[in-house]
């Protein structure tokens, strides 16, 4: 049997009914078709889970399934139920975790299963919605009539033919689990404020309205597949589409699946609503489940349409991926990545949001209030058409829904409004808004406004309404506002000058507003938009003076500066479905020198220094004996104390009525006047004086110091407080700069030695660092609103560190520049606590004998531990010692390090003449060795220049005959001229550190 199918769903498929029996369904619960026939049932089965099938858990692969995107999406398409009836698509629901389907349960383990009641009881208590705790247990359903008429669940126990029936054992468990099964559903109708229950076959009300369960035996074989246990239930007449079948089935293959029609249409015509008979199928290894969500409200659930592919949280396989849910898990569904956006204990009922399949109080526009809602199925009491004892629920989320009368008339206002949906005790404010920014509301705020758009408007725009609720929720909803191709319309236009339409008396050079006011002539409706042309004409034809467009109010003005005589009109040019138009109203302008006005007023006589001041008055003339104000003309205002000349404090401009509002700080004690310069068109004019007074407030500085006696730069941390005191009202002076100054003894000028800035509240907090001690200070330097104050804090002493300086040479008797050893340690002294002073450098010197100035031989860098060491090549003997320069704090010393003895090295030189007699000029041949010596130690001396040098007869000063350059070995040759007889002799003359040397080498006679 089968209800009739909406025309577009009426589309049967023509499959085998082999295909119906034949193995285990794949896939979650069934999420129905749409209608359109689905692909070849040949196609193969492309399963969306990752990795194999998995018995255990219900996963099993059946031939009898098949993918069609355009039937099930994500879903696999379960072939036609029955002959002439449209496919559903199924999808298996997985075992919870440590469940294998594939065990057998005892009937004593089934009995103690106590179903979903006591969960749902729990969860409703814990999102707020009291519930006694006996409500979850017991075991009769929600009574509902007779029992039998109408749409209603049909509980039903099947067990395959030669197996155990257990049906008598298990009946009062089956009762009970159906209960809980209605927990779940009015706990969850309770959330939102509404009743739901389902409608079960059920016993009579004098028998308790216990659910009904039947008793069926099918063919051995039937329970392998869904499909098969579908078609034995329907060979035994359970096909009514009046019924939702719940199938309590004794068998150990899967864990649970239903079949669902994926169409989320509204409306009582939903096939999910009783097109045919619908099918939700538990094994033993998952009923009466009570450690997670009951799996026969998830799969009822199914079966009156949860969850569609469209809903906002689907997976697109019939689930939903914002946890927890009972009906939300990772199915392998394109959009299965799981959400955790909801409290724990949601995962019991359903919808935790209320938004994606079941809610008794949809959310005005929201998706469950335009698209199918479970929560309207037949079979569920206060579903349908509301009756049964259910109720609609009351609001529990904000929501709205926004109208916009159109399509509108350009530069014409239309209406717009929001009707609200509030939760109980709420209340709401309303902002508007427009996308185009050249259109006008009529009011900001209100559940009701007005937009106008300009008159040349023809595009489509959007009207938005942002709504927020007294407990912080926001809803944002908009609306198209299109424009209709309307017929032409005529406008009036009206000149006007100075605010008239007939005539105005002006002075000369005075700026005044001047265009025109526009009108619809159909409905008298001021025009948005329109382009006025003001014209003015003095003794020849009008010419174009200003063009403006109008605003809300239809009047479009520029302010122009007039003089003379003239005559003023207006004319409107053609824009969207307006024609232009020339207005037939005149104004006729006069103008010369005014006398004006002047009033001023101060808010109050007395403020303190740099507290607000209002300053405000009116400029006005007199027109035909009447005050009339003077807008758009500058007003300054003047201050004056004591005998000083008076001077421009602030100026401002007056507005059309000739008001002027200026907001200033008291910053003078005197009087103040507002002054009018005069010009062509004004007279001079002045105000009366207003006396002013600008108190000053007493700054109030507080400081402590942590120490008043410390080492070269150690820390002193300052804090205190800085506030304004104004006749003993206090507030904290925030980003105020204070000074940590220090008097140096004998002096009279402090000097600065660390700043800071006030927080919030006034205090701060310092760290000064200083190098110098005197009389310490915390000073606020003040400002033109505050004076200035100074805290003293008494005498800071600051003390120079001790420096120790030990060093040690390895030698102190060497030769020319035989390296010296020099080490040692320098340390800071703090009172007796010693510290390296890493970083600073120690030299090593030598005072030689005779002077007073040290000689620097070297220098070394003192390392982390304190310890330094040099080595040093000194040329000079004399006092040897270390010394360290001091810095900032730390006071030099010098570690005499004894009597530094330095000797030159000794000269050895040998030396022959080949001839000791020769003609002037022959070549004499002289050759030798140059040693050096150091002690008994003799080594060449290379490098070095040997003289030949002949002492004639008579004279003391030797005469070089010839020069020659000792080799690596210290040897030397050289042809020696022969040019005067004499001593013929070798001669080094030594250098720094090695002694010279001299060689006699027998008498040379030349002839």
């Amino acid at each position: 049997m089968r209800l009739p199918l909406p025309a577009r769903l009426a589309l049967a498929l023509a499959v085998p009914a082999a295909l119906l029996a034949g193995g285990a369904v794949q896939g979650l619960a069934a999420t129905g078709a749409g209608g359109g026939a689905p692909a070849a049932v040949g196609n193969p089965l492309q399963h969306r889970w990752a990795g194999p099938a998995d018995p255990a858990s219900g996963r099993v692969p059946d031939a009898a399934s098949y993918r069609d995107p355009a039937l099930c999406g994500d879903a696999l398409v379960l072939a036609a139920p029955a002959p002439g009836e449209r496919a559903v698509c199924v999808h298996l629901d997985v075992a919870p975790p440590g469940v294998d389907v594939r065990e057998p349960v005892s009937t004593r383990e089934l009995q103690a299963r106590v179903g979903a009641g006591p969960r749902a009881v729990a969860a409703a208590n814990a999102l707020g919605v009291p519930t006694a705790t006996q409500v979850g247990a017991g075991s009769t359903v929600t009574c509902d009539g007779d029992g039998a008429a109408g749409y209603r669940v049909q509980a039903v126990y099947a067990v395959e033919a030669g197996r155990t029936n257990r049906y008598a054992a298990l009946l009062p468990s089956m009762r009970t689990w159906a209960a809980g099964v209605d927990d779940v559903v009015s706990r969850s109708a309770a959330l939102t404020g509404g009743t739901r229950a389902f409608r079960w076959v059920h016993a009579p009300a004098s028998s308790g309205c216990e659910a009904s369960v039947l008793n069926v035996t099918v063919p051995a074989g039937s329970t392998a597949s869904f499909g098969g246990l579908m078609t034995a239930l329907r060979a035994q007449g359970l096909d009514d589409p009046t019924r939702k079948y719940l199938v309590w089935t004794d068998a150990s293959v899967l864990c649970g699946v239903a079949t669902m029609y994926d169409d989320e249409r509204a409306g009582q015509d939903n096939p999910n609503n009783g097109y045919a008979a619908q099918y939700a199928r538990v094994d033993t290894a998952c009923w009466g489940q009570d450690g997670g969500h009951s799996v026969e409200a998830h799969e009822l659930v199914h079966t009156i349409g949860g969850v569609q592919d469209g809903a906002p949280n689907s997976t697109l396989a019939g689930h939903c991926n914002d946890e927890a849910d009972t009906m939300c898990y990772p199915d392998g569904g394109s959009r299965s990545v799981m959400r955790q956006v909801c409290e724990p204990a949601s995962e019991y009922l359903l919808d935790c949001r209320s938004d994606d399949y079941f809610s008794t109080a949809p959310v005005a526009g929201s998706y469950l209030d335009t698209h199918w809602n479970a929560a309207d199925s037949r079979w569920l009491l206060g579903g349908g058409d509301g009756s049964g004892g259910g109720s609609e629920g009351v609001p529990t989320r904000l929501g709205a829904r926004l109208t916009v009368n159109g399509p509108a008339v350009p530069g014409l206002p239309t209406q717009a409004g929001v009707a609200l949906q509030l939760p109980e005790g709420r209340t709401a404010t309303v902002t508007w808004g427009v996308a185009d920014a050249g259109c006008r509301l009529g009011s900001a705020t209100g559940e009701q406004t007005t937009v106008t758009c300009p008159a040349a408007t023809t595009a489509t725009t959007s009207v938005t309404a942002v709504v927020r609720d007294s407990a912080g929720s926001t809803v944002t909803v908009a609306a198209p506002l299109a424009f209709a191709a309307s017929p032409r319309r005529q406008v009036d236009v009206v000149p006007l000058v100075g605010g008239s339409s007939t005539a105005y008396e002006g002075c000369t050079g005075a700026a005044v507003p001047v265009g025109g006011r526009v009108v619809d002539r159909a409905t008298g409706a001021p025009v948005l938009g329109l382009t006025v042309e003001a014209l003015r004409a003095t003794t020849g034809a009008p010419v174009l003076a200003a063009s403006v467009l109008t605003g809300t109010e239809g009047t479009a003005t520029r302010d122009l500066a007039l003089s003379g005589t003239s005559t003023w009109t207006a004319r409107t040019r053609a824009a969207g479905p307006y024609d232009a138009a020339t207005g037939a109203g005149r104004v006729a302008v006069t103008t010369g020198t005014c006398t004006a006005a002047l009033t001023l007023e101060a808010d109050r006589a007395t403020a303190w220094y740099g507290a607000p001041l209002v300053l405000s008055g009116r400029l006005t003339r007199t027109v035909d004996g009447a005050e009339t104000g003077v807008g758009g003309q500058s007003v300054g205002i003047w201050a004056q104390s004591g005998s000083a000349a008076a001077k421009l404090l602030v100026s401002g401009r007056t507005a059309a009525d000739g008001t002027y509002r200026i907001a200033t700080r008291a910053t003078v004690t005197g009087t103040l006047t507002a002054r009018l310069a005069g010009s062509a068109g004004y007279r001079p004019a002045s105000s009366e004086p207003v006396p002013v007074t600008a108190q000053l407030p007493t700054s109030v500085l507080t400081a402590s110091a942590d120490r008043l006696s410390v080492r070269y730069r150690q820390p002193v941390a300052l804090r205190g407080t800085l506030t304004r005191d104004a006749a003993g009202t206090t507030a904290p002076l925030a980003g105020a700069t204070v000074l940590v100054q220090v008097t140096k003894a004998g002096t009279t000028t402090p000097l600065t030695v660390a700043t800071g800035r006030t927080a919030a509240d006034g205090s701060y907090a310092v760290t000064a660092l200083p190098t110098y001690g005197g009389a310490l200070q915390v000073r606020y330097a003040g400002t033109a609103a505050t004076p200035a104050a100074t805290q003293a804090l008494g005498t800071l002493a600051v003390a120079d560190y001790g420096t120790v300086l030990a060093a040690a040479a390895d030698t102190t008797s060497v030769r020319h520049r035989q390296p010296v050893v020099v080490s040692g340690t320098l340390q800071r002294d703090d009172g007796g606590t010693l510290g390296p002073l890493a970083g600073a450098t120690v030299a090593v010197q030598v005072v030689r004998t005779g002077t007073t100035s040290p000689l620097t031989l070297g220098s070394a860098r003192v390392a982390a531990d304190g310890s330094w060491s040099a080595t040093v090549a000194p040329t000079a003997g004399g006092a040897l010692r270390a010394s360290y320069a001091g810095a900032g704090g730390q006071p030099a010393a010098v570690r005499p390090l004894g009597e530094l003895q330095v000797a030159p090295y000794g000269s050895a030189l040998t030396a022959a003449a080949g001839r000791s007699a020769a003609a002037y000029g022959q070549p004499v041949p002289v050759s030798g060795t140059l040693l050096r010596t150091d002690g008994a130690v003799a080594a060449p001396l290379g490098g070095a220049t040997v003289l030949v040098q002949v002492l004639r007869p008579g004279t003391t000063v030797p005469v070089t005959l010839a020069t020659a350059r000792t080799a690596s070995t210290g040897s030397f040759a050289v042809q020696v001229p022969a040019r005067y007889s004499g001593a013929l002799q070798a001669h080094y003359a030594g250098t720094a550190g090695q002694l010279g040397d001299t060689q006699p080498l027998g008498q040379l006679t030349v002839s």
